[in-house]
């Protein structure tokens, strides 16, 4: 079924961390996580078969795992997100139009090329972001993808659309931005300096 996990209601002013010291979570429906400012560490080998939804305001972080795929929908915290995907896993990028934001910088660890399955925004306010791995649409043409680090780094180091063609890719600030192969219906990328070291663009 599905997972609610809210602090925002109870003490330290409704600011209380979430953390996982011991055991995992498995479920086979939607994940809700609320921390108010309190920092939201998820770190064992969960199993979560539905959608990831997190939330905090302040500067903590917010790092989520799992043992396999990790679907994600709104991922939103004032300092950095982390969010990985173990065991040939990938990250999945859904529930129609998602937003990732993480003040302090995002960072997406997956063994696989993650997915995108809505319209993607990647955000991290004057903060460096990082993918390990190849980003491909869900559908030829469908998706698109867009990225703004601020002055921070954009360091994408798979291709983007190599496998599945995304259709509008862009980063819309960033001070370095390193991009592999970009298969894309448009291209269009804002940045101190670029660069380009894929073969396709």
């Amino acid at each position: 079924g599905t997972l609610s996990l809210d602090t925002t209601g109870g003490g330290a002013g409704g600011n209380a961390a979430i953390n996982q010291s011991g055991g995992v979570i498995t479920s086979s429906g939607t994940v809700t996580i609320t921390s108010g400012t309190g920092a939201i560490t998820l770190t064992r080998d969960n199993v979560i078969a539905g959608v990831v939804t997190a939330t905090n305001t302040g500067g903590q972080a917010l790092q989520i795992t799992d043992n396999r795929a990790l679907a994600v929908g709104a991922i939103t915290s004032g300092g950095a997100v982390t969010l990985i995907a173990k065991n040939g896993s990938v990250i999945s990028m859904r529930n129609g139009n998602t937003n990732i934001t993480g003040t302090g910088g995002v960072t997406l660890t997956g063994a696989a090329a993650h997915t995108l399955a809505g319209n993607i925004i990647v955000t991290a306010t004057d903060n460096n972001i990082t993918v390990n791995q190849a980003i491909n649409a869900g559908s030829a043409g469908t998706e698109s993808l867009t990225f703004a680090a601020g002055t921070g780094d954009l360091d994408l180091q798979g291709d983007v659309g190599a496998g599945t063609r995304v259709n509008d890719f862009a980063v819309t600030s960033a001070a370095n931005a390193n991009l592999n192969d970009v298969v894309a219906d448009t291209i269009a990328v804002t940045a101190t300096s670029i660069d380009l070291i894929g073969d396709t663009y």
